[in-house]
């Protein structure tokens, strides 16, 4: 092996290590103003899109939580690296293949999973991820909430009983 393919080998395996999430897509047929196009929408997210050799990639994902990655380096490919909210880099991929007519999604493999085409698209449905927490923090907070609020009329109806009972004794 020359020392260019280690060298591009290396690199990428600190990609595959150093990421936490990537797809894969086929680019064949996009021009370089496609291609640079694609490469600014997915900067927005904190993705980068980068043209690789099948080969090189197979043997710089090997040993990595991108293993699963391998069978699915089949023809032109270009990665797809993001640590950031994957469900935003998703939908950027999703419009990326509707408005561009020869981006082809592959396969994403988040946290060693690999997942298909259709799971991408359910995966860019999601809601943003902080929206996904607000919704988690208030299912978490519902019930001390309720709580609360039922320890406060319990309260009140004890305020509200004194009250009465200081009436009638004034009454008599």
């Amino acid at each position: 092996m020359s020392k260019s393919k280690a060298e591009g080998i290396e690199i990428l395996k600190e990609k595959f290590t150093s990421h936490g999430s990537c797809f894969v897509v086929d680019y064949r047929g996009l021009t370089v103003e496609e291609i640079t196009t694609a490469r600014q929408e997915l900067r927005k997210n904190n993705a980068t899109l980068s043209v690789i050799k099948n080969t090189l990639a197979r043997k710089a994902s090997e040993g990595t939580s991108f293993n699963g990655l391998s069978e699915h380096l089949k023809g032109p490919s270009s990665i797809i690296f993001t640590d950031d909210d994957v469900v935003d880099v998703a939908k950027t991929v999703i419009k990326l293949d509707k408005d561009l007519k020869d981006f082809e999604i592959k396969v994403a493999v988040l946290e060693g999973n690999v997942i298909d085409t259709d799971g991408i698209k359910s995966l860019s449905k999601l809601p943003p991820k902080e929206v996904l927490i607000a919704q988690l923090l208030g299912t978490m907070n519902a019930p001390i909430a309720n709580f609360a609020s039922g320890l406060n009329q319990i309260m009140a109806k004890l305020v509200y009983t004194i009250k009465a009972i200081e009436e009638q004794k004034a009454k008599q």
